[in-house]
């Protein structure tokens, strides 16, 4: 069949999907690149194709029925996002099947800024959340695949503007601690911090290649001696570096040596 015109892919839409003559995709209308393609035989596979700094991409995510629409659009979002900053798509997705949850968001929002995140703080036009009582002042903060994702996975609540709504209608979650605990548990991590969160999206962006003073912006620091901490991480990134790159010189040495033709040792 022929790619079909862009719906939003949910496990309803993706039942009553009929298979036609040829294979063919049908794509997903909020997350671009993510589509489930049908089969003749009426076999439905989730699939993700983008285009990254290494060209363009096409992913497997698993087969509709072994995974519900909800856990490939997150499948869906964090491969998008790896191939989009030029690594590869993880191969073991069994951690992505939960559902989204408020840490999926907290890598580079403080705690509180998520409590009190409203659906008017979202601008799904502009890309990007409009945080209005940041710790540092009004920031915006890019609305990334994944972030997409986990927001398509929340009931918006009526009447309620907040998008982590509390127990009593009209109100916020509260602090997160306890929430972020049973989530420890469940992925069996010891000693991680909600706030540890954000230092590990600092080191990926070390690892990355961007500056101090871009990390700084990117977690809503406004002075540079708040990000200064990370300078240590940022050496040890270094130092690897330059690690690699003097391995990969010694390899090439050593085959240039062992390439050379091997004198003969023998009479004439």
């Amino acid at each position: 069949m022929p790619d079909r015109q862009a719906v939003k892919l949910n496990e309803r839409i993706v039942d009553g999907l009929k298979a036609d003559a040829k294979a063919g995709v049908v794509w997903d209308r909020d997350l671009p690149g993510f589509g489930v393609r049908v089969y003749p035989s009426g076999r439905k596979t989730y699939v993700v194709q983008t285009r990254g700094p290494n060209g363009s991409r096409r992913v497997t995510l698993g087969m509709h029925g072994e995974i519900t629409a909800r856990q490939a659009r997150r499948r869906a979002a964090s491969a998008i996002d790896r191939i989009k900053s030029g690594l590869e798509p993880l191969t073991d997705l069994s951690g992505l099947k939960s559902e989204p949850t408020v840490a999926d968001l907290a890598e580079r929002c403080r705690s509180r800024e998520m409590q009190t995140l409203k659906w008017a703080d979202i601008d799904r036009a502009a890309g990007e959340i409009r945080l209005a009582d940041s710790k540092t002042g009004p920031r915006p903060v890019p609305l990334t695949a994944p972030v997409r994702a986990v927001l398509d996975g929340i009931e918006r609540e009526s009447g309620n503007p907040w998008v982590f709504a509390g127990r009593r209608p009209g109100t916020h979650v509260g602090p997160l601690g306890q929430h972020w605990r049973r989530l420890r548990i469940r992925a069996e991590l010891e000693d991680v911090r909600l706030h540890d969160l954000r230092h590990s999206y600092a080191s990926r962006a070390l690892e990355l290649g961007e500056s101090l003073p871009m990390i700084g912006k990117l977690l809503g620091h406004n002075r540079v001696q708040t990000t200064a901490r990370y300078a240590l991480l940022a050496r040890e990134s270094e130092k690897r570096a330059v690690a690699k790159v003097a391995a990969s010189i010694e390899s090439d040495a050593l085959w240039a040596v062992d390439d050379q033709p091997v004198a003969d040792s023998g009479g004439a």
